[in-house]
């Protein structure tokens, strides 16, 4: 306990010495904000004020922020140490530089009044959001040794098991398809070199720091030709080193990274957010074993989608196992409730508006509906079911659509639910009206 009070005392310390001067930066550290500048506030407002209000080239007598070997940290010098160097010693090599988290000093500064007084900031920035910087910062770093490589048959079997992994921690070390048992499940995978890759990231040793897989599609939400599905990594810094590399290769990525279904719709596609369905064509699809696959988990007649349709088997197993929908047996049809009345099996009559009555005389009835104000539901002949979608299987994607416009509260994600049910309701009717 003694300890963690000395190291709060030295960390107050540390930053009173860093907000009593001017601030200095080292290049390096100056461009690594500059790179995630756009996408981060916090990263923007420290570049600016790093940048700016300093001549970072010119000799200083205190701060000297720089990078560290490590993600998450950076270095400094304080003015008491500075004046005791020579002019000609390097502020940035010198001994005694002291260390701090990138997260707690961006917090500090920014909520410091006296040093950010220069600077008109009416936000209060969130946990979430300092998070969110550390995790950029901490991308923005790519290791020379640590590289990228697109892998495909049986090296995708390699790469998926443990022993390969450099760490057991983060969404990797947690992966249900990492072990000893699940190496016979991923033929999927193997035996369709043509539409399925895997993109690792490999530390200097060749151990995996991170892996997702890499599909050719046949039909996309976007004219992306590429999907880079769920991604797997040790640490979640790692996860924007992956979407930067999907950027650069133009490639489509999931717009959360996990495995439900109900997220298995969302899509990002060169900076925008899309929704729909995504299939890949298989060259090889029947195997006796098959992995757990988070997005495109139906198999059907040689294809793989990220939406159920009739006859659908679902990879959604970690045990090896795919399955028909236990609702439908694979029909995808079932009894469900007739939209056109909520099941009532009737609906309020469109000549009396439910009256019941003329509109000229009140005293009669309406001969349409026979005074009822009701008349039977056309679509389900009054029985308030129709055979419809299944909805354990085929309906679930339109019954999320509905529940998103219902209750989300993301306009963007509201809009494109919305134009994707309209798209389907219109894509019905034309299939009724040619029948």
């Amino acid at each position: 306990m003694l300890s963690k009070y000395n190291d709060f005392l030295l960390e107050s310390c540390i930053i009173n010495l860093l907000l009593e001067g001017t601030l200095d930066a080292s290049p390096e550290f100056l461009e690594r904000l500059n790179m995630i500048s756009s996408k981060s506030d916090i990263a923007y407002i420290l570049y600016n004020k790093f940048s700016n209000e300093v001549e970072v080239e010119k000799d200083l007598s205190q701060n000297y922020i720089d990078v560290t070997d490590k993600d998450d940290t950076i270095s400094f010098l304080s003015d008491n140490k500075s004046d005791k160097l020579a002019y000609s010693d390097s502020r940035y090599l010198a001994k005694g530089r002291g260390e701090i988290k990138i997260g707690r000093f961006a917090k500090s500064l920014l909520t410091d009044k006296v040093a950010m007084s220069d600077l008109k900031i009416s936000k209060v920035f969130t946990d979430k959001e300092y998070e969110e910087f550390v995790n950029l910062y901490k991308s923005a770093n790519v290791k020379s040794e640590n590289k990228f490589e697109l892998v495909k048959g049986e090296d995708i079997q390699k790469y998926y098991y443990e022993d390969s992994y450099a760490y057991q921690k983060g969404q990797l070390g947690n992966s249900c398809m990492k072990h000893d048992h699940c190496q016979d499940y991923f033929g999927i995978y193997v035996e369709n070199p043509k539409t399925c890759n895997l993109l690792v990231y490999l530390n200097s040793r060749g151990q995996v720091l991170g892996r997702a897989i890499i599909w050719k599609v046949s039909k996309a939400p976007c004219d992306a030709k590429y999907f880079m599905d769920r991604i797997y990594t040790s640490s979640d810094s790692d996860i924007i080193k992956f979407k930067n590399y999907a950027d650069e290769k133009g490639w489509m990525i999931k717009y959360k990274q996990n495995c439900d279904i109900n997220d298995s719709y969302f899509f990002e596609y060169k900076g925008e957010l899309v929704l729909g369905e995504v299939k890949v064509k298989l060259q090889e699809f029947r195997f006796d074993e098959y992995p757990f696959v988070d997005t495109l988990s139906y198999l059907n007649d040689g294809y793989i989608s990220n939406i159920s349709s009739s006859g659908s088997e679902q990879m959604h197993d970690t045990d090896g196992t795919i399955s028909m929908c236990f609702s439908c047996d694979g029909s995808g049809v079932e009894s469900v409730n007739c939209e056109e009345c909520d099941g009532v099996g009737s609906n309020e009559c469109e000549k009396c508006d439910g009256s019941g009555k003329k509109e000229d005389d009140s005293d009669k009835k309406c001969k349409k509906c026979d005074g009822e104000g009701f008349i039977e539901c056309k679509e389900c002949n009054g029985d308030g079911d129709i055979q419809g979608d299944c909805e354990e299987c085929v309906g679930v994607y339109k019954i999320t659509l509905k529940d998103i416009l219902d209750h989300h509260k993301d306009p963007k994600i509201k809009d494109l639910a919305s134009k994707e049910l309209a798209r389907i309701k219109s894509e019905k009717k034309d299939k009724k009206d040619k029948k």
